[in-house]
């Protein structure tokens, strides 16, 4: 004979979080800017397309841009930035 159970009430991410955001709103708002979407100083949310993933591999890009213009090599460039060879190749191609 097989009893059936009900689901786990932390198998839904956001059963629990729905109704709880700090500023009152229907969803989980905010980040480490803000607390609330809403009341934001950046002028572009970290979360749109781009968002704060290609903020950091532009920023990476150009740290790699410099090393190369200060004449270190591909190791050496691996070495300083802790990331692996071909990443190296492909900052330095990064607009």
């Amino acid at each position: 004979m097989t009893t059936h159970r009900s689901p786990r009430v932390d198998a839904y991410p956001l059963e629990g979080r729905l109704y709880n955001a700090p500023c009152g709103h229907l969803a989980p708002c905010g980040c480490d800017q803000a607390a609330c979407c809403f009341r934001c100083p950046a002028p572009r949310c970290k979360f749109d397309v781009g968002g704060a993933d290609r903020i950091r591999a532009q920023s990476r890009a150009d740290r790699t841009k410099a090393l190369r213009r200060l004449g270190l090599s591909a190791h050496e460039m691996t070495k300083a930035l802790g990331v692996s060879r071909r990443t190296v190749f492909r900052d330095l191609t990064r607009r």
